[in-house]
């Protein structure tokens, strides 16, 4: 990336931040081009560059993921896999959307704002279901669990243990998937009797 891609780049991240926050803490009817510039530090001339007006900033703010390609492939299909490919979407995601914010989205109340969540969350969900899908072929998985429910357990366990802590961990990930997806063969420390 030229220099001049990255800091319109990082440009745009801290103008979407901004939109973010703002329709957070005080509602979408909040996010006007002064609210942003001033929260941003960018200046509304620039803004009046990027985007048309506040509707054109929410609209971009509720695309703004699809151009990410979040996508399972290059990880193995196996709990380890599975592990490391959530562990990877939450690093990639906290350049867009802390823990405490995706739990806001989830429990939103403005059609808008839950709207932002549901895509963000089908953008999580939908790449894990590929993975476990795979693993399930392969034989990693029991292919008796629905690949759809398994995935949303997960993600919204390890939201869920990362309240409070506005960090997720590999702890978190490892414990929710354990729980969720059975292996096919017991692990080596499991008792037998």
């Amino acid at each position: 990336m030229r220099r001049g891609e990255k800091v319109r780049h990082l440009t745009d991240k801290r103008i979407l931040r901004s939109v973010l926050d703002i329709a957070l803490s005080k509602g979408e009817h909040a996010v006007t081009m002064e609210s942003v510039s001033k929260q941003s530090g960018v200046a509304k001339t620039t803004l009046y560059r990027r985007y048309k007006n506040r509707a054109d900033m929410l609209a971009q703010l509720e695309k703004g993921v699809e151009s990410k390609d979040f996508g399972p492939s290059g990880f193995e299909a196996t709990p380890a896999g599975l592990e490391k490919y959530a562990l990877w979407l939450e690093t990639t995601y906290a350049d867009y959307i802390t823990v405490p914010e995706m739990a806001s989205l989830m429990f939103a109340r403005t059609p808008f704002l839950m709207a932002v969540g549901h895509k963000i969350l089908s953008e999580l969900v939908t790449g894990m279901i590929r993975l476990i899908e795979e693993g399930q072929r392969a034989g990693a998985f029991l292919s008796r669990t629905k690949p759809e429910l398994a995935a949303d357990l997960i993600v919204g366990g390890v939201l869920f243990a990362a309240q409070g802590t506005d960090k997720i961990t590999q702890d978190m990930i490892h414990d929710a998937i354990t729980a969720v997806l059975p292996q096919t063969t017991p692990s080596p420390t499991s008792n037998s009797k």
